[in-house]
């Protein structure tokens, strides 16, 4: 049964989304040491993001010819397509094939492929010079 809707803080009546700290008189608890780096990471790991993609568009408006731009950012944004439809789906086949290994530390097979993945191409793009740039 539930409990009748007057029993609630008046603000709860006004917007059924907010949490319940939010809506409760008591003061929000206060965040743990776990949940404070969690969340920063989470703020670094954006901050990597946007300053990835931000210098992978501006290589590749740097490097072909004024001519041949257009080609260039058209096939460069049907890979980025193509990798955002196939990447989820090839993380789950990754993820559910490292459950079925029932070996210890098998949650982290996915993460340690993508983290070679990444140093690979942090590798391999120390030997990428694009012309007219130091």
């Amino acid at each position: 049964m539930q409990p009748p809707l007057c029993k609630y803080p008046p603000a709860s009546r006004l917007n059924p989304f907010l949490p319940d700290f939010y809506l409760s008189p008591l003061p929000p608890p206060s965040p743990s040491r776990p949940q404070v780096v969690l969340y920063a990471s989470f703020v670094a790991k954006a901050f990597a993001q946007c300053s990835a993609f931000t210098g992978s568009i501006i290589a590749v408006n740097a490097a072909p010819a004024q001519e041949q731009l257009g080609a260039v950012n058209g096939v460069g944004q049907t890979l980025a397509a193509l990798v955002r439809g196939v990447g989820p789906a090839l993380g789950g086949i990754l993820w559910a094939a490292s459950l079925g290994l029932h070996a210890r530390g098998q949650q982290f097979v996915t993460f340690v492929i993508i983290a070679a993945v990444a140093a690979g191409t942090i590798v391999l793009y120390k030997f990428v010079r694009l012309p007219g740039m130091k």
